[in-house]
């Protein structure tokens, strides 16, 4: 029998499942709330759910692409759907990690500047509104708010247009808890 928290945690993925397909940009910035909400809180709704199940749970990400030595990052990078090694170019390999090495996972680069699964859904749910709509509170997240204005990747913010492959990499992860639950 599924107890309450159980069917929140399921009626929150198939929630990130729907807005990671959408091409509607308010659909995906909720997915930076439903990422806060199973992976960020004091007590994330992941392991809320896995307390009884002990699972090992884990998620297949794609790394980004490393620059040979002697030669210089660029000035941006953005690994977009590659996160997500289901819908990465051949070849790129994926590595499998616990929920903090997803957090810790660099999505974006920006002159020198690494950004986290953890920045870019904390950016998108407290700066851009997602939970709350706010004013940049660091320096990253006025980096990201300028990088926002000045380039876009399909017609979104690239912070916004990330979410998509995080949200399916955390649907896939988290999924396993529903799976063997």
């Amino acid at each position: 029998m599924l107890t309450e928290t159980d069917q929140l945690f399921l009626d929150t993925l198939s929630d990130i499942e729907q807005r990671a397909r959408s091409e509607e940009p308010y659909q995906i910035l909720g997915i930076s709330a439903l990422a806060r909400k199973l992976l960020l809180d004091s007590i994330p709704l992941v392991d809320q759910v896995n307390r009884s199940r002990r699972l090992k749970i884990r998620f297949n990400i794609g790394l980004p692409i490393e620059f040979p030595l002697g030669f210089p990052q660029p000035s941006f990078y953005s690994i977009q759907d590659a996160f997500d090694p289901d819908t990465a170019l051949p070849g790129m390999k994926p590595k499998n990690v616990k929920k903090d090495g997803l957090l810790a996972a660099t999505v974006l680069i920006v002159n020198g500047k690494l950004f986290s699964v953890r920045d870019l859904v904390s950016f998108e749910a407290h700066v851009k509104g997602g939970v709350h709509a706010g004013n940049p509170g660091d320096e990253a997240d006025r980096i990201l708010q300028a990088l926002g204005t000045l380039f876009q990747i399909g017609g979104y913010r690239a912070s916004l247009r990330q979410l998509q492959a995080v949200g399916r990499v955390v649907l896939k992860g988290s999924g396993r808890a529903q799976d063997r639950g």
